[in-house]
């Protein structure tokens, strides 16, 4: 049992999903229930133990038919799913929380078309966003009616949450299904939050709108080598942002917006830290590979190690150029790079000019991001 049951019994949101593994080799399941004032979860053996508790508990007979899966499920379940998932560990035991005491849902009126757009947790990343979700809202509400006119989309069921834990800037979740289960969700990252300006966020969100409109308009079964960020989904997205260009896959799949140094300086001010120190002479550039993925990181010299803190990032066309405009191009030869078991063909590159050249030669959207920002930067000095 794999996927996740829900159910509604009144006024309480109920769930039954898989557990681990239990004693005689079958699947243990969990059931939560979620009454707007207490959620609570227990392990049961098996899913016919939870569901003859549900049905228990319900008053009434249910079905197991019906499965779906998390990204699918409405909020009430959904953040009482994800809750259980990481409190219950024995069988037998209840386990509850006062629903006051997790992330909360805030509902916010939209200007164009009925109904209203929800955040989801936005109370546990509040402290480090340089945006009130006042300004998020009015961000996120300008930018879906900029996509229902230009794209005559009629998106309802509008959800916004926030992570912490992924890489990307926005993510779109289960695009395409939006108008069976009048469910689009949108989630932002804490980082963006933290340290770029309102036109970069209105950028992501707009992309991440973009992915749930191409896969609605022109259905396909997807895989894990689908494209997301194919042909329809470029003309799509450029159509509402006019720094992207159809033709050229690259603009449309890498967010390249440059963090705003006054937000920066705020949100670290805000929570106590010090600014990293962009100068050849405070800290070195290190590449690493974790798995098959270059790390690119800015960490200080050992005199100001406990200045500040490394920054880290993938290394993709948008983030190379992030590191190089921290630094005035004259001064590029002067920034050291450390190689940390790096796997470089031919001589590792030792400054960051022979980095961004080392990308260049190697190929693929990375380069032609580089050569584009190389070409500006030369033609304007």
């Amino acid at each position: 049992m794999s996927d996740i049951y829900c159910y509604q019994a009144g006024k309480v949101y109920g769930a039954i999903f898989a557990g681990p593994r239990n004693k005689i080799g079958g699947v243990c399941a969990i059931l939560v229930t979620n009454n707007s004032v207490v959620w609570s979860a227990k392990m049961f053996p098996s899913s016919r133990d939870a569901l003859d508790e549900a049905q228990r508990r319900a008053g009434c007979k249910l079905s197991l038919d019906g499965y779906t899966t998390l990204s699918h499920t409405i909020i009430q379940n959904r953040l009482s799913i994800q809750w259980a998932k990481k409190a219950v560990v024995k069988i037998g035991k209840v386990y509850t929380i006062d629903a006051a005491k997790t992330s909360k849902e805030e509902s916010m009126s939209r200007s164009h078309g009925s109904g209203k757009i929800a955040y989801v947790g936005f109370d546990l990343v509040a402290k480090r966003s340089a945006h009130t979700i006042e300004v998020i809202h009015e961000i996120v509400d300008k930018a879906l009616k900029l996509c229902m006119s230009k794209w005559k989309w009629k998106a309802s069921g509008i959800e916004i949450g926030f992570h912490t834990d992924i890489e990307a800037m926005g993510l779109a979740y289960a695009p395409g299904t939006g108008t069976k289960r009048q469910v689009r969700r949108v989630s932002l990252s804490v980082k963006l939050l933290e340290s770029y300006d309102r036109k970069s966020i209105h950028r992501v969100v707009i992309h991440e709108f973009a992915h749930h409109r191409r896969e609605e308009k022109w259905p396909r079964t997807r895989t894990s080598k689908s494209d997301g960020h194919d042909k329809l989904f470029c003309e799509t997205l450029g159509a509402v942002d006019p720094l992207v260009n159809p033709k050229k896959q690259e603009t449309c799949q890498f967010f390249s917006s440059v963090k705003d140094g006054s937000i920066v300086a705020n949100i670290e001010k805000k929570l106590g830290k010090k600014a990293p120190v962009w100068s050849p002479t405070a800290g070195n550039i290190v590449m690493s590979l974790v798995g098959k993925r270059y790390r690119i990181a800015w960490v200080p010299r050992s005199r100001a190690a406990r200045q500040w803190k490394p920054i880290v990032s993938k290394v993709y066309g948008a983030t190379m150029i992030e590191f190089a405009r921290r630094f005035a191009p004259g001064d590029w030869k002067k920034v050291k790079v450390v190689n940390q078991k790096c796997r470089f063909r031919g001589k590792p590159p030792r400054d960051l000019l022979g980095l961004l050249l080392y990308f260049i030669e190697s190929g693929g959207s990375t380069a032609r991001q580089l050569k584009e920002y190389l070409a500006a930067v030369k033609g304007t000095s």
